[in-house]
């Protein structure tokens, strides 16, 4: 599928007042709702970036890196708040049973992913981009309850293992989740030579060593170089 066409679809999941939001605070110094951030967060990093790269290409005269580095930090500040206690979805008080609880996160998430989500905790699975989202924006209680319900019909199942594997699931989402939308369109791996590392060259040669000696040498990276990278 084009982008273009992937661009559309996002479009039908994000309000017009949340995506000028997401502009003005980008290249206008603006700010951007808590609800908008929710929003943001759940039609994904990839809608995003699209949403960044189409009105870049329709602003003149401006400082693309330094967009892009507030286009990152708009994404990485909208994860905080949806990951934050106060989630998006209205959790019933504690005198509501759990099913109840359950029942309202099961609204904001999809079948699809939910299966993803027990099929990589309890059966070695995988989990989807998109579905990471999903789990993200529901929030950790809800992550968790619908661990602990699945949990409870299962007859024979290695706890603390599964326990370990639905942190590490909810860990991954939110790396994903969190981490900034790669800038470059990277080739395919058929296509990977000397010209895509030619490619790469956002980021300079003192960061480069870091890494570098981070990897084979056991040094360290610093913050700013992690942001380049």
């Amino acid at each position: 599928m084009s982008n273009s066409k992937i661009l559309d679809e996002c479009k039908k999941h994000i309000s017009i007042n949340c995506a000028w939001e997401v502009g003005e605070s980008i290249f206008k110094g603006g700010t951007i709702t808590d609800d908008c951030c929710h929003k943001l967060v759940s039609v994904g990093k990839h809608c995003h970036a699209l949403f960044f790269n189409s009105a870049l290409e329709s602003i003149p005269n401006v400082d693309k890196s330094r967009a892009l580095a507030k286009s990152t930090l708009v994404w990485n500040c909208c994860v905080g708040i949806a990951l934050s206690p106060a989630s998006s979805i209205t959790i019933p008080n504690s005198k509501s049973s759990k099913s109840k609880i359950v029942d309202e996160c099961k609204k904001h998430i999809s079948t699809k992913c939910a299966r993803e989500v027990g099929g990589s905790i309890f059966e070695s699975g995988s989990v989807t981009y998109g579905c990471c989202y999903e789990i993200v924006s529901a929030g950790k209680t809800c992550h968790d309850l619908f661990f602990n319900s699945v949990l409870a019909s299962k007859l024979i199942v290695d706890k603390s293992r599964a326990l370990v594997e639905s942190t590490q699931v909810w860990d991954q989402c939110v790396e994903i989740t969190i981490s900034p939308t790669p800038s470059i369109a990277i080739p395919t791996p058929k296509a990977l030579n000397s010209e895509t590392l030619v490619e790469c060259k956002h980021i300079s040669i003192n960061c480069a060593w870091e890494v570098g000696g981070s990897i084979f040498e056991g040094g360290m990276v610093t913050c700013d170089c992690c942001d380049d990278l």
